[in-house]
C-alpha cells in the first residue's frame, strides 16, 4: 500500500470534521508548510474556510494564526 501525501491526510483530517493549524499540522502530519497544501486543495476544488483566530503566546502576547476547515453540508 502505497504512503498518503501530506495533502491526502490533511484533507482526510479536514473532511471527517476536524479543523487544522499550523501547528497541528506539524504535531500531526510532519506538514511545515500547511498554507501551501491547503492552497493545493483550494485549486483542486475544495471548500476549505479560513478563520484568523487571536490567543496568546507563551509569554503572554497577543498571536493571530489561521485555522482551516471545511464546512460542514
Amino acid at each position: 500500500m502505497a504512503k498518503k501525501s501530506q495533502r491526502e491526510m490533511i484533507l482526510d483530517y479536514l473532511e471527517n470534521g476536524y479543523s487544522i493549524t499550523q501547528m497541528e499540522a506539524i504535531e500531526l502530519f510532519g506538514c511545515t508548510r500547511l498554507a501551501a497544501r491547503i492552497n493545493e486543495l483550494r485549486d483542486a476544488g475544495y471548500p476549505i474556510k479560513s478563520k484568523l483566530v487571536t490567543s496568546k503566546n507563551r509569554y503572554g502576547v497577543p498571536v493571530s494564526y489561521c485555522q482551516y476547515s471545511i464546512p460542514a453540508e
